[in-house]
C-alpha cells in the first residue's frame, strides 16, 4: 500500500505543472469558467473514469462501501481533484452536495512530513454550523464523510511555507451524474488543448506582424537609472483595453501554473508561474509593441527576441525575494505588463528596483502595478515583486517577457532551459521506474529510504547537450536551432506523458 500511497501523491504532485487558479476575480471578460465554491485557490482535476478502474480506485471504493454499510447501488468516484492550500488562503465552509443526493466525500492527505503546529486541520460541521469533528493531517490519512455535511480544510499556519497537498474525491451512485461529470472533464480538457494550440494571445493580421507604427516614446511615464547607468522605463496605455482584457481572461480561465515551493537564496521565490509559447507570442499583436519598446529603450536595436514568456501570480502571503533576471555580463531586458484592473495604492504589490542585491542596498525606484502599465528594465538590475496587501485577497498578475539581444541568443537560452526541464523529467521517470516498477516486477520489498536516488545517466540527453554546444560554437544556422528547440520540447512533453502513464499503471 505504501507504493500506492506514493503514487497517489505522484498523481497530484506530478501535476504540479498543471494547476488551475480557482478564486473568482473581478472584471474577467465573459466571466470565469471555473471557480471553487469552497474557495480553495488551487485545483487539478484528474480523469475519474481512469481512476475508478485503477487498483487504488477500487480499494477506495470498497472503503466507501464499507462506510455506507451496504444499501442499494454502488458508489463510484466521479470527481477526483488535487488541491493545494497555503498559508494566507481562505477556504470556506462548504457542503459538496444536498442530503437527498446520497453521495460520499473523501479526503486523502499527501504531505509526507507535517508537524503538529503546522495546522491544516479538517473540521466537520452540523446544521447549526457547530464543529462536530476535527481531523489532524497525517500522511496517507483517509477521511470519509457524507457529502451533505459541511466541512472546512483549514490553511497551514503562517510559519509554514510549503503548501498542504491533498486529494478530494467525491463518490456517487448516480450513473448519469458519473457520465456527465466525465463528459464535462473531457470538454474542459479539450478547451484547454484548443487554447494551448491556438495560443493565449490575439494574433496579428497576416502580414501585419511588425508593420504598425506604435510611437511608444509618447507613452513614457517615467525613467530611472541605477548608479551604474542601467535603465528602468515605465509606459502607460501601450495596449488597448480589448487586448488587456483578452489576455487577463484567458490567463485566469486557461492558465496552467507550475507550483514550486522549494527555496533558493538567489531566486525570485515566486511560487506560481504559467509559461507560454514563445513562437505564438511572436505572432501576436502584443509582440509588435514589445519589440518597439525594446528597440526604443535600447537605443535602436531591432533584433531583440523573447526566450521566456510567462505570467507570475503572487498572493498576499507570498514571500518574494530580490533577484536578477540574468547575469551581470548578459545583455538582456525584461518587459513586465500588469494585469489587475482597479488597483489601488493601498493594495501594495509594487515592483521595487535596487542598486545591488545585498543587505546594504538602496531603492532606485518603485513601480505601481496599474492595469496595462509596462515597465521594461535591464535584466541584471536587482528587483522584487512585492506581494499585495493582506486586505487584497485575489491574485496579483504580472505578464513577463525576457528578451535576448537577438533570436540566436534567445533560442539558445530557451533551449538550455528546456534541456533543464527535460533533465528533471527524465530523472523523475528513471527514479519511478527503478524505485517502484523494478521492485514490483521482482517482487521485492519497497525501499524505506526516503532519500533514495538511483544513479541517472541518459545517453539521449547527453547527445542533446553536446549538439547544443556544437550549434552554439557554429553560431550560424538559426533554422537548425529552431528545430533543435522543438525537438527538446517534444522530448520533454513526451517524457512527462510517460511519467503520467506510468503513475496510472502503478495505481
Amino acid at each position: 500500500m505504501t507504493i500506492h500511497l506514493q503514487m497517489l501523491r505522484g498523481l497530484a504532485a506530478y501535476r504540479l505543472g498543471s494547476w488551475s487558479y480557482q478564486i473568482a476575480e473581478t472584471d474577467v471578460e465573459g466571466g470565469q469558467k471555473q471557480v471553487n465554491p469552497n474557495n480553495i485557490a488551487w485545483s487539478s482535476e484528474s480523469n475519474a473514469v481512469e481512476f475508478s478502474e485503477s487498483i487504488v480506485g477500487k480499494q477506495l471504493q470498497k472503503v466507501v462501501m464499507d462506510f455506507a454499510e451496504g444499501g442499494v447501488g454502488v458508489y463510484v468516484p466521479y470527481k477526483v481533484v488535487g488541491h493545494i492550500v497555503r498559508c494566507g488562503d481562505s477556504p470556506k465552509v462548504h457542503a459538496d452536495t444536498k442530503p437527498e443526493d446520497d453521495e460520499v466525500s473523501m479526503l486523502i492527505y499527501l504531505n509526507e512530513k507535517w508537524r503538529k503546529n503546522n495546522y491544516g486541520d479538517l473540521y466537520l460541521y452540523d446544521d447549526d454550523k457547530e464543529i462536530v469533528a476535527g481531523v489532524v493531517p497525517r500522511y496517507g490519512r483517509v477521511v470519509v464523510w457524507q457529502s451533505s455535511i459541511p466541512y472546512l480544510p483549514r490553511p497551514p499556519s503562517v510559519a509554514v511555507k510549503v503548501g498542504q497537498l491533498f486529494l478530494h474525491i467525491r463518490f456517487t451512485k448516480n450513473q448519469t451524474r458519473f457520465v456527465k461529470a466525465h463528459e464535462k472533464w473531457l470538454e474542459n480538457e479539450q478547451q484547454h488543448e484548443t487554447i494551448r494550440n491556438e495560443g493565449f494571445f490575439l494574433k496579428s493580421e497576416e502580414g501585419q506582424e511588425h508593420k504598425e507604427q506604435n510611437n511608444v516614446e509618447t507613452k513614457v511615464v517615467s525613467e530611472a537609472k541605477s548608479k551604474e547607468g542601467k535603465k528602468i522605463v515605465v509606459f502607460d496605455d501601450l495596449f488597448t483595453r480589448d487586448v488587456l482584457d483578452n489576455l487577463r481572461s484567458v490567463i485566469l480561465n486557461y492558465g496552467v501554473y507550475f507550483y514550486d515551493d522549494s527555496y533558493e537564496v538567489e531566486s525570485d521565490n515566486v511560487q506560481w508561474i504559467a509559461a507560454f509559447d514563445v513562437d505564438k507570442y511572436v505572432q501576436s499583436k502584443m509582440w509588435g509593441i514589445t519589440s518597439d519598446v525594446a528597440k526604443f529603450v535600447s537605443g535602436g536595436n531591432s533584433e531583440w527576441f523573447p526566450y521566456d514568456v510567462s505570467c507570475n501570480l503572487i498572493r498576499n502571503a507570498d514571500t518574494t525575494q530580490i533577484h536578477h533576471d540574468c547575469a551581470r555580463d548578459e545583455d538582456e531586458w525584461t518587459f513586465l505588463l500588469y494585469l489587475n484592473p482597479e488597483w489601488s495604492i493601498n493594495d501594495y504589490g509594487e515592483t521595487v528596483f535596487y542598486e545591488k542585491n545585498d543587505d546594504n542596498t538602496e531603492i532606485i525606484t518603485e513601480v505601481l502595478p496599474k492595469y496595462g502599465r509596462v515597465v521594461i528594465f535591464q535584466g541584471m538590475i536587482p528587483h522584487s515583486a512585492r506581494p499585495p496587501s493582506r486586505n487584497f485577497t485575489g491574485a496579483r498578475l504580472s505578464f513577463a517577457v525576457k528578451l535576448s539581444s537577438n533570436e540566436w541568443e534567445g533560442r539558445a537560452k530557451a533551449s538550455q532551459e528546456e534541456l533543464r526541464h527535460l533533465t528533471g523529467a527524465l530523472s523523475m521517470l528513471h527514479l519511478v521506474k527503478q524505485r517502484y516498477l523494478d521492485e514490483i516486477g521482482e517482487g521485492e520489498e519497497e525501499s524505506e529510504d526516503e532519500d533514495f536516488e538511483p544513479a541517472f545517466n541518459d545517453n539521449k540527453l547527453k547527445e542533446m547537450e553536446e549538439r547544443l554546444e556544437r550549434l552554439a560554437s557554429e553560431g550560424s544556422d538559426i533554422e537548425k536551432l529552431r528545430n533543435f528547440f522543438k525537438e527538446v520540447r517534444t522530448s520533454h512533453l513526451g517524457t512527462r506523458q510517460e511519467i503520467g502513464d506510468l503513475i496510472k499503471q502503478l495505481l
